[in-house]
């Protein structure tokens, strides 16, 4: 047994140094260092590793548990009921619901949980009266198992809302189409009967989210679902409330997409409201992803004093793997959006972008640097280099990689039209215009689509 402790030793701290350096490790070298001197054996190094992965499954286990808080109690109070210790479980059942009570917001409704305890109640005196019953949740019948079906319905209500919302979302997105059985049925029986849900904030929320989703042209359910979220978010969890005005946000999105564009400073506000808060923070940083968007939105509100001071101030708050590619490009995207060509262009080319995704936005926003530069050598080079980056990289989406090769090739088409201007006679000129106008209004699968017809809206006109 001691041989085995320093073999699990050995192997745990010769994997987290070949992982953390290397990215991997030899078996053979592994093997050396776990059973010095003795012949390679594949099957001893492989019993070893998955007795060690079994002990960190349960290391695991042990912490989740720790980070929930009453169900080892809940899982103590059944072993205590199948040992017949009624008089305990009584008291433990109190001294539990109790404890709920006074959880702290950031845990939770604890719904499934007050579901788990209930159910005990029940198990322990059938439908008996005793002392440790209170009345349901949802309803005053004086039942045990009354206060299970309550807890229950709540926690089946709360995450069938839950998951058919992500659902929705996630169809939208993907254009898939769910089978989302009774979850209208459900909605219509919350929106008759309001009064279960006013007690129950994430219920609420994911009912008005559900009708924000189902019925986007309603402008009355954002409006309401902002109101709830500042009135609620103290008393729900930093996980839960991030996910909830990740909801507010896709909204914005889309209405701005679709042209509706005060939506653009409501998702300005709700990025502020996150900034003041704390929610946007996690472990004290912030997301790259939520630094570029709101570098974004700022921008195209023509917020330049605001960006650039956000961008300053909160550059240390991105993890360090992202930082340097998500500042670079940010002030890059700030510099073009002042016209202020030369220095964007210096910045993309001078920082080395590692993720795919920055080395994209950062090849596009220097093919349009050039277009707005009319560099058209240096343009084309840049397209063409663009081009083979897309066809050659494994990590894009085939539907991504459409999207950007479409619109590299309007924008050549933009660029060609663009010489033509002084060059043909008005006639000819304006069927070319038309033919590229015809192209872009029909095509779907293109990115920066409003920026590229505002281009070409600017290239109207007569020679």
């Amino acid at each position: 047994m001691a041989n085995e402790k320093v073999e699990f030793h050995r192997l745990y701290e010769w994997l987290i140094h070949e992982i953390t350096q290397k990215g991997r490790f030899d078996a053979y070298e592994g093997f050396e260092v776990v059973f010095p001197g003795r012949l390679f054996s594949k099957q001893v190094l492989k019993d070893v590793m998955s007795q060690l992965f079994s002990c960190l499954k349960e290391y695991l286990a042990e912490e989740e548990m720790d980070r929930t808080p009453v169900l080892p109690e809940i899982l103590a109070i059944r072993a205590l009921r199948q040992n017949n210790l009624t008089k305990v479980v009584k008291t433990e059942i109190r001294a539990l619901r109790k404890k709920i009570s006074k959880q702290p917001p950031e845990v939770g409704e604890l719904l499934h949980e007050q579901f788990l305890l209930a159910r005990e109640s029940t198990l322990l005196a059938g439908n008996v009266r005793h002392s440790v019953h209170e009345d349901g949740p949802l309803s005053a019948n004086s039942l045990i198992g009354q206060i299970e079906l309550d807890y229950l319905d709540l926690y089946y209500f709360t995450e069938k809302l839950r998951l058919g919302c992500e659902l929705i979302n996630r169809g939208t997105i993907l254009k898939e189409q769910y089978e989302l059985r009774l979850l209208p049925e459900l909605v219509a029986y919350l929106m008759e009967h309001p009064a279960l849900t006013e007690p129950y904030p994430v219920l609420k929320l994911y009912l008005k989210i559900y009708l924000l989703l189902t019925q986007p042209e309603e402008g009355s359910h954002f409006f309401e679902l902002v109101g709830l979220l500042e009135v609620h978010q103290s008393q729900l969890g930093g996980a839960e409330v991030k996910g909830l005005y990740k909801y507010a946000q896709n909204h914005c999105i889309r209405r701005v997409n679709l042209g509706e564009m005060k939506y653009l400073g409501e998702l300005s506000r709700l990025y502020e409201a996150q900034l003041q808060n704390g929610r946007l923070f996690s472990n004290g940083e912030l997301a790259h992803t939520s630094y570029l968007n709101i570098v974004t939105t700022g921008l195209r509100l023509r917020r330049y004093g605001w960006v650039s001071e956000f961008i300053h101030t909160y550059r240390e708050k991105v993890p360090a793997d992202y930082r340097e590619s998500v500042y670079a490009y940010c002030m890059a995207a700030f510099h073009y959006e002042q016209q202020a060509y030369q220095q964007a262009a210096r910045l993309l080319q001078e920082v080395t972008f590692v993720d795919v995704f920055y080395q994209i936005s950062a090849r596009l926003l220097l093919c349009k640097i050039y277009f707005e530069k009319e560099d058209d050598e240096a343009l084309f080079y840049a397209a063409d280099a663009f081009g083979r980056y897309l066809k050659r990289n494994k990590e894009l989406s085939p539907q991504n990689r459409v999207h950007y090769l479409n619109f590299l090739s309007c924008l050549k088409s933009l660029t060609k039209l663009r010489e033509q201007f002084y060059r043909i006679k008005a006639e000819p000129y304006t069927a070319r215009w038309e033919k590229v106008a015809v192209r872009l209004k029909s095509m779907e699968k293109v990115s920066n689509l409003a920026w590229l017809q505002e281009r070409l809206q600017n290239l109207k006109g007569t020679s």
